[in-house]
């Protein structure tokens, strides 16, 4: 779809325009940017356009994890006379047939019900157990997926009206995408819906208010509620400050460590998307997207003077789905001089699968992962606290998750191989995984399950020594 230029046919937008656009078929645009652009400043903005009620969009995913990595989106909307669905599509050519560019087709299967285990399997092999089709037809699709090579992420979004509903035919069994190269399954995926995530922060005040830079004098809950990873996220704030000295407030890049404490903080608001801290505004006099995405403060207004903040609110700058979710880390409150006053971790709600490794020779320290125990699909958050047990600072290191147990406490010479369950070939390209394939941004699934640095970057890691 080619650019659709509002401005040159109905002018520039200035305070609260309002315009009339005819002959736009609106099918079409769902899910797509809108993108604002300042003649004055060159700042962009953009944001989805999506259906507004009683029209919700569901979300479905389909993750690659062998010869191709990545995810489509499949974005459905129930509008008269035919569901409409936006499909997006994030993927690279992993397998080493696909070291030059190739256009392929994809198809959506309908099965009978399987465990996710068994899909997991079917898509690790690329369905080559389950023949070229795998089930019954239900959608061939006339938009192919270019594919420029392995160090080309391809990203592509169209949108069809005539797709089958995805939410009675993943009730009803399995639904697959199968991808091909001609008349060649070069992978496939099962189609999943995300569950809805919540997370919540609860900070319990000390008998007496007695504070000591922890949670003394802050109670309450912040809580957060995802439908999907396309979904703003609902946010809503019950807090009471004991004295009413609370400033601001936000999201840590860490975990808090000890809520008594508070020692793990980096007393920085986490910001993956690369904001200007130079330029960011006084609290409420900007747009959300000129804030730290962990600013709550910046965003919606300081706790200054409360004594009970009470709020519901929307923000799309934070997620809890994929590699930039903020589950795991800390809500933190903050005097006026940036002092403590007290935090809180991010707990998803239900069940977790959790594990940990322990350092205990010249690194020492704790490396805990999380994973919600209601599908195989589920993200992971990963934890690390290290430091050297005797030493100065050091820096570039490399760090993976190994084929086996270290027999002997420190021993790992016989850990074998990085963990690489879905045999994802590396050969032909770059080894330095932590500099070059993370400037790449390439999926995680791209990557070695166990190649941690290639995924998150390399390791610096403080002495004993250095706050």
């Amino acid at each position: 779809m080619r650019l659709l230029d509002l401005s040159n046919e109905h002018g520039l937008l200035e305070g609260e325009s309002v315009v009339s656009v005819g002959r736009l078929e609106l099918w079409r645009l769902l899910d797509r940017p809108l993108v604002l652009k300042s003649l004055l400043t060159l700042r962009v903005v953009c944001a989805a356009l999506t259906p507004a009620t009683p029209s919700p969009a569901t979300t479905y995913t389909a993750r690659f994890v062998a010869a191709l990595a990545g995810t489509m989106f499949f974005r459905q909307v129930e509008l008269q006379p035919a569901a409409v669905t936006g499909v997006r599509i994030n993927m690279v050519g992993v397998s080493p047939r696909m070291a030059s560019p190739l256009t392929l087709k994809w198809r959506l299967f309908a099965r009978k019900h399987e465990s996710e285990g068994d899909s997991l399997q079917h898509m690790r092999d690329g369905c080559s157990s389950l023949a070229p089709f795998p089930g019954t037809l239900v959608h061939e699709a006339l938009q192919p997926i270019p594919i420029h090579g392995h160090e080309a992420r391809h990203t592509r979004h169209y949108q069809l009206e005539r797709l089958p509903d995805l939410n009675a035919l993943t009730r009803k069994g399995t639904v697959y995408v199968v991808v091909y190269d001609g008349e060649w399954v070069v992978a496939c995926s099962r189609v999943t819906r995300p569950r809805p995530r919540r997370a919540s922060s609860i900070f319990k005040s000390y008998v007496g208010g007695v504070r000591r830079g922890g949670n003394g004098g802050v109670a309450g809950i912040v809580e957060l509620y995802q439908v999907s990873p396309l979904d703003p996220v609902k946010l809503t704030i019950n807090l009471t400050v004991s004295g009413g000295d609370a400033a601001a407030f936000g999201i840590d890049n860490f975990a808090s460590g000890d809520r008594f404490s508070c020692t793990g903080l980096s007393r920085r608001f986490y910001e993956p998307w690369g904001v200007d801290l130079d330029l960011t505004p006084v609290p409420r006099q900007g747009t959300k997207d000129l804030y730290p995405a962990g600013d709550l403060s910046g965003k919606f207004g300081t706790l200054q003077g409360l004594s009970v903040a009470v709020a519901t609110l929307v923000d799309p700058t934070i997620t809890l789905f994929g590699r930039h979710s903020v589950l795991g880390r800390a809500v933190a409150v903050y005097d006026p001089e940036w002092r403590v006053l007290g935090c809180a971790d991010l707990v998803a709600e239900g069940r977790q699968v959790r594990a940990s490794a322990y350092f205990t020779g010249n690194i020492s320290g704790e490396l805990r992962l999380a994973q919600s125990a209601d599908s195989l699909f589920s993200d992971t958050s990963v934890y690390m606290r290290l430091h050297h047990s005797g030493g100065p600072d050091t820096a570039g290191h490399l760090w993976h998750v190994h084929e086996r147990d270290a027999k002997r406490g420190n021993d790992c010479t016989f850990v074998g191989d990085h963990f690489d369950p879905f045999a994802i070939n590396l050969d032909d390209r770059a080894q330095d995984s932590g500099v070059i394939m993370a400037a790449l941004s390439l999926p995680h699934a791209a990557l070695q399950v166990g190649d941690l640095s290639g995924k998150h970057g390399h390791l610096a890691i403080p002495g004993p020594w250095t706050a």
